[in-house]
């Protein structure tokens, strides 16, 4: 039986160095709290496994994809103690431990926001990343040891927040001030065709199962104040319908469904700092179904979803003002909530990105300083929990071809119960709002802005046609 972990000491991680152009992130399984796997409310969900990645300040997982061969390849970014931000790649097994970690040199601001499964052991992955001065969208198609194959910088984005796989290329969805740039590229990066909106701003894109893909984000009315939008494209990025929803809510994630799609993001008032998880199903073409909204705390955002068998579980962000912890809401068909369940680490804590699996729903994200990843297994909510074992990493360091160095990990269990107190401040563990991803948004830019006061005067931009 695994392990399971509760909602306390879900993360306990060791400090991490870089060598190279490498990051050599110190990986440890999550001692498990026996006495204390309930939370405020009495629920006990546990985790049945978690594991915690280390950098040098901290490290973030905003995506997460399967493998091919088995295990999870997820990607994110890495800040220095100097304040510099990489574009952050890692491989995990089928039980969290890290194989391996690459950072590919960034600046100040890169990061890995989504990666795409190519289906031939490689893989895209795209955000931004810095050329001298610079910073820019970025994308590369990466091996499976996370060597770079071939890469493109595009000047129109600020940063790639979500890409799609087409029949013989991508779809990307580019953040830029103001608004968003979509782009059909081919094989290599190459842009076929490219648009500007300055009146959106959009978080994912997601193929619709049909040839087809929905992105979603908002729209701004003439008066500056958000909507939520969803869009449909074709692969050639021509739009083929949009439309907007009369509701307070802002959409972090589409997740495209047999009948229509589902959304998950927050709503708000439009007048304070609060916000409630929101979710709401939508038909073809894009007619708004029902809503739900879930309060937990002052401010509670969702970022992610995952299908299960008998509904859906929730990821995201649950606290007041800027601190808060990882938060998981399990839901039926209709949106009704069954539970929902806080994971406090003592420290900044969030689920960025689900993925739904065999064994469960992976959780990814961040807690106090350092990556989390985790599985949600329903099987492990009862019965008893074995004792703790924290996993103490060997490293055996390689050289690959281009001669950076990458460090492969095998886990060994100490037999000890080692936890560290990474109590960290909003501001080291880094403010709401400067990571969305495409495989799953983590916290967005959007949902930056709903903490810091009215959403109509926030998301506030100078309105222009597109056409």
């Amino acid at each position: 039986m695994r392990r399971a972990i509760g909602r306390r000491q879900v993360l306990a991680t060791l400090g991490g160095t870089a060598v190279g152009g490498t990051v050599l992130a110190t990986a440890g399984s999550v001692p498990a709290a026996a006495q204390d796997g309930t939370d405020d409310e009495g629920l006990d969900k546990p985790l049945a496994w978690a594991n915690g990645y280390g950098g040098s300040r901290y490290t973030v997982i905003s995506s997460v994809v399967p493998a091919q061969g088995g295990g999870y390849l997820v990607g994110g970014r890495q800040v220095s103690d100097s304040d510099e931000t990489s574009a952050w790649l890692g491989r995990a097994d089928a039980d969290g431990q890290l194989q391996w970690d690459r950072r590919y040199e960034g600046g100040v601001r890169g990061s890995v926001e989504t990666v795409v499964t190519n289906g031939d052991g490689t893989y895209l992955v795209a955000g931004g990343r810095a050329e001298g001065e610079t910073t820019g969208g970025w994308v590369a198609t990466v091996s499976s040891s996370g060597d770079i194959q071939w890469e493109r910088r595009y000047d129109d984005a600020a940063k790639i927040l979500s890409a799609a796989r087409t029949g013989d290329g991508y779809l990307l969805l580019g953040r830029r001030s103001p608004g968003i740039w979509t782009a059909a590229v081919d094989g290599d990066g190459s842009v076929d065709s490219d648009r500007t909106s300055n009146d959106s701003l959009a978080f994912t894109i997601r193929p619709a199962g049909d040839g087809t893909f929905l992105l979603c984000g908002v729209q701004y009315t003439a008066e500056g104040a958000p909507t939520p939008w969803v869009a449909s494209l074709a692969g050639t990025n021509r739009m083929r319908w949009d439309q907007t929803y009369e509701t307070n809510a802002v959409p972090n994630q589409v997740v495209p469904a047999d009948d229509g799609a589902y959304l998950v993001g927050y709503s708000t008032d439009g007048e304070t700092e609060a916000t409630d998880g929101w979710m709401a199903k939508i038909g073809s073409p894009g007619e708004l179904g029902w809503e739900r909204r879930y309060d937990r705390n002052q401010r509670d955002i969702l970022f992610s979803l995952a299908a299960t068998e008998d509904g859906a579980l929730l990821g995201g962000w649950s606290g007041t003002g800027s601190t808060g912890d990882a938060w998981l809401v399990s839901v039926d068909a209709a949106g009704e909530k069954r539970w929902d369940q806080i994971y406090d680490t003592d420290g900044w804590s969030r689920f960025n990105d689900l993925l739904g699996t065999d064994d469960g729903v992976i959780v990814a994200g961040s807690s106090g300083g350092a990556a989390l990843l985790g599985l949600y297994d329903p099987s492990a909510e009862s019965g008893p929990q074995s004792t703790p074992v924290t996993a103490t990493p060997t490293e055996t360091s390689t050289s690959t071809a281009d001669g950076t160095e990458r460090t492969a990990r095998t886990m060994g269990a100490s037999g000890e119960t080692a936890q560290e107190d990474r109590t960290t401040t909003a501001e080291q563990a880094e403010e709401p709002g400067t990571t969305t991803t495409g495989s799953g948004p983590g916290l967005g830019v959007a949902s930056a802005l709903a903490g810091v006061g009215s959403a109509a005067a926030l998301f506030r931009r100078n309105r222009q046609d597109e056409n």
